[in-house]
């Protein structure tokens, strides 16, 4: 039968018609090649920036000429995606912004000469223009899966990290559940697939670059998958057994040579060089390697998530992270952090400040000069910002990675540690431990304040909660001990970086006030542990004359561990103040005893970890506003 409504979806001119003047658009584009392909690489750079400028200039010409097959349907929406994204991250630096709006202004200046338009050099509104067209991108999301488009997959991807980063969670979710079976129903997953290049934008590319594409959008798919599912502790939706599609190489992902880029010169394959440990073969050191290093270690992240809520075996804790720890020691020394968070590959200060460069390549002004010093002292001191963005954010990666792997031995019930070796249960809790507080250290490096001009900025933000709930746990669980008092200055720091986050992105904000109240619980419980301490020594030393002796309490830890009526005392001194901290952290798959005390005879014991069990799903599930990232 046939419905009784009909329905057309917007036509590719009217899509383009929400775009703001030409310049500007192509400075926006500009900025999301500078600030997210990097990060998560889901178009060919030669192959979109021929189609944008072959639509765009088409559309110029006479917006009749253009037609709108599903091809140039889901085009249109990815340019007004990648538009968004770059005015979101031209809006957060002060120099991108007066740029654009600079850019604007000498446009209205020329179409009031040329007689193509009025002299309206009014204050050009980025953030108000980029919420104009996301509205129109969100309105058309279900017209996109109707499409089984290459682009349709592109823009979807995202499209969920605009959700996932800037405050629609349950967008987010849904989002990637429709990305990876649009990108199944084309195939993407199988490695001799037959998709759809009808596109006349397709038929300049090579084959080996259509091969690179395909292969390339999948693995961010799976990557994308892999960052969601430890994101929400919800289960993957991607299986490694379906997955027949080849890793991908990092040739035939610029443009040819002789053509733009905007993240190289031709010569800059020439700077570094490596043996790639995943293929054998030996590979000049790019932009792109961080891509590959991130794509192996989400392949790691899958084997742990699939056994995080469920109890593991030390010899499965051990293989996994023997295999981070083998994918961490081959990362070149370009992308490394030292120990101390510095950055050895480049010793001297690689930024600028937000007032006097934009830190934007621009290909079609540095080609031409790409022999004068100043263009390639400046493309190189970009270069090596991104470089050290990435060592950060691989370094950020290894760390989390290293907490989600203890995690299920940490997560044994008390009646499960008699049979767990000592050994084993230390160094998980010392590795979840130096993990966190390493994270806690990333305001040391410069690369910190560069990170939050750029899409990585809320991906940074994410591991920062992660880390602080961790400290929280290790601050109450023992609250007068000398590590409860390195949790709370790492704690400290990670509260001073949300702030400093939270005017860039929401999900800093959002996590802030979770933070805030983790750490004053945290003090709550130190204040309970003083007084209760000292009531116990009133009771002592009562008791002791009463039997007309004094002996020396055994103390562990800065707290009295024996067994009496004290503790119960102390128990519901602390009851009101551990409330809410128990009802935020829950347990990280860390049980109630978590923070044992192998000590004499009171191992596998920790009353107080009881109380500061660390969950992040928990977390989120009895805080509504955490599941707003």
């Amino acid at each position: 039968a046939v419905l009784p409504w009909t329905y057309s979806r917007p036509s590719a001119v009217s899509l383009l018609a929400h775009l703001p003047p030409r310049p500007v658009t192509d400075y926006f584009v500009a900025v999301y090649f500078s600030t997210v392909h990097w990060f998560m690489i889901v178009v060919h750079e030669g192959h979109f920036l021929h189609h944008y400028r072959s639509m765009m200039d088409l559309y110029a010409r006479d917006p009749r000429l253009l037609s709108n097959t599903d091809e140039d349907f889901t085009f249109a929406l990815l340019i007004l995606t990648v538009t968004v994204l770059g005015g979101r991250y031209t809006s957060v630096h002060s120099a991108r912004a007066k740029q654009c709006k600079q850019i604007h202004i000498d446009f209205c200046r020329t179409s009031s000469l040329c007689g193509t338009g009025s002299m309206d050099t009014g204050e050009f509104d980025i953030v108000k223009t980029t919420s104009q067209i996301f509205s129109v991108v969100r309105s058309s999301h279900t017209d996109t899966l109707a499409c089984g488009t290459i682009a349709a997959v592109q823009l979807l991807l995202l499209l969920g990290s605009l959700y996932l980063y800037h405050g629609e969670s349950n967008l987010a979710w849904a989002n990637s559940g429709c990305t990876i079976r649009a990108a199944q129903a084309l195939g993407l997953h199988k490695e001799k697939s037959e998709l759809r290049w009808n596109s006349p934008y397709y038929q300049l590319m090579e084959p080996t670059e259509k091969e690179q594409l395909r292969r390339r959008l999948f693995w961010a798919v799976h990557t994308s998958d892999r960052f969601l599912a430890m994101c929400y502790g919800l289960p993957l939706l991607i299986s490694d057994d379906d997955c027949a599609a080849d890793v991908p190489c990092e040739d035939k992902i610029y443009p040819p040579l002789g053509c733009s880029s905007f993240l190289m010169l031709e010569d800059d394959l020439d700077e570094h060089s490596l043996t790639n440990p995943f293929s054998g073969t030996s590979t000049p050191v790019t932009l792109l390697t961080y891509q590959t290093y991130k794509m192996h270690i989400y392949i790691i992240l899958g084997d742990i998530i699939s056994s995080l809520y469920r109890p593991s075996s030390t010899a499965r804790v051990q293989r996994l992270e023997r295999k981070l720890q083998n994918w961490y020691k081959d990362i070149p020394a370009i992308l490394r952090l030292s120990v101390d968070m510095a950055y050895p590959a480049y010793n001297e200060l690689i930024s600028s400040t937000d007032d006097d460069d934009d830190d934007v390549i621009l290909p079609a002004n540095d080609d031409p000069l790409k022999d004068s010093p100043p263009t390639r002292n400046r493309r190189l001191r970009i270069r090596k910002s991104i470089y050290g963005i990435q060592g950060l954010l691989l370094q950020l990666a290894y760390d989390n990675a290293l907490i989600l792997i203890h995690r299920p031995i940490l997560a044994l019930k008390s009646e499960a540690h008699a049979s767990l070796p000592r050994e084993a249960f230390t160094k998980s809790v010392d590795a979840c431990w130096n993990a966190a507080l390493r994270i806690s250290k990333i305001d040391k490096h410069h690369i910190f304040r560069q990170n939050q001009q750029v899409h990585p900025v809320s991906y940074v933000g994410v591991h920062l909660f992660t880390a602080g709930v961790v400290l929280s746990v290790f601050g109450s669980s023992t609250p007068l001990s000398r590590r409860a008092w390195e949790a709370k200055q790492g704690l400290s720091r990670i509260i001073r970086m949300q702030k400093i986050l939270r005017k860039k992105v929401i999900v800093s904000s959002q996590s802030l006030s979770i933070l805030e109240n983790l750490a004053r619980e945290v003090v709550r419980k130190e204040m309970a542990a003083i007084l209760a301490q000292d009531m116990d020594d009133e009771e002592d030393q009562v008791q002791e004359r009463g039997r007309g002796e004094l002996r020396e309490p055994w103390i562990n830890g800065n707290r009295r561990v024996e067994g009496s009526s004290n503790m119960n005392h102390m128990g519901l001194a602390q009851q009101d103040a551990s409330s809410r901290l128990d009802a935020a952290v829950g347990s990280i798959g860390v049980s109630s005893s978590v923070l044992m005390d192998f000590s004499n005879d009171l191992m596998f014991e920790n009353d107080f970890f009881n109380e500061s069990v660390l969950d992040i799903e928990k977390c989120k599930r009895k805080f509504p506003n955490l599941l707003e990232f």
